[in-house]
């Protein structure tokens, strides 16, 4: 083992420093230093163009297994070297920022017509419409899954709300989540979440149920 200590606490375990400072010959320092709201941006046009996607860069987890086989004392230096003339890197990191760089200038187009009206219009919709909207859709996803596998559901209390519970099925508690619902919110919420899609149609619904583990198992039933 390393001789680097590992901290423990109740639940889980703190990392030793990553976030070093790393160079590879012919680039600059990492980690780099990005002005504030930047990373923002970035994060979200990348989600929108897939710059980073393994047919574009690479399976990052792939092809960092393969270079600990072949280079297991390699640095961060060899590990540059190897993706840039290995793996055709140059040419995966230029195809990869400029997918990025397209789809922000036409983020920046739109932003630009961003003005306080649309502000308003944009608050009203997601307070108004989209809550009571989405109660709604949550409302008839318990009971579908109620219908489903003939358990009783329920809405849950103000009290669990914070803690990402929307309902429970039997005594199951879920979260109700629209197929869209970011990656990065998912790590706060604690238990199964149902995912539903209405496909641009509030007529029709597809309800995904796959981490229901308990009331699946219970009823011996599948997500349809």
């Amino acid at each position: 083992m390393s001789g680097e200590q590992t901290n423990f606490t109740k639940n889980g375990f703190k990392m030793p420093e990553i976030n070093e400072e790393l160079e590879a010959s012919g680039l600059c320092q990492f980690p780099l230093d990005f002005p504030k709201y930047t990373t923002s941006i970035l994060n979200k046009a990348n989600r929108f163009a897939g710059a980073t996607e393994p047919d574009v860069c690479g399976s990052m987890h792939e092809l960092v297994a393969e270079f600990r086989v072949r280079h297991p004392t390699g640095n961060f230096d060899d590990w540059v070297r190897f993706y840039m003339n290995q793996k055709d890197g140059k040419k995966r990191l230029d195809r990869s920022s400029r997918l990025l760089y397209s789809k922000v200038h036409k983020m920046r187009k739109s932003f630009n017509r961003v003005d306080e009206a649309m502000c308003r219009r944009y608050v009203e919709d997601l307070v108004l419409y989209k809550s009571y909207n989405g109660f709604n859709i949550q409302r008839q996803v318990l009971n579908r899954l109620g219908e489903r596998y003939g358990v009783e559901v329920k809405q849950a209390p103000k009290s669990v709300e914070s803690d990402g519970v929307d309902g429970y099925v039997a005594s199951e508690p879920v979260s109700v989540k629209p197929v869209t619902y970011p990656d990065d919110l998912k790590d706060n919420i604690s238990v199964p979440i149902v995912y539903y899609d209405t496909r641009g149609d509030t007529d029709y619904i597809e309800i995904k149920d796959s981490e229901l583990a308990t009331v699946r198992s219970s009823v011996g039933g599948g997500s349809k």
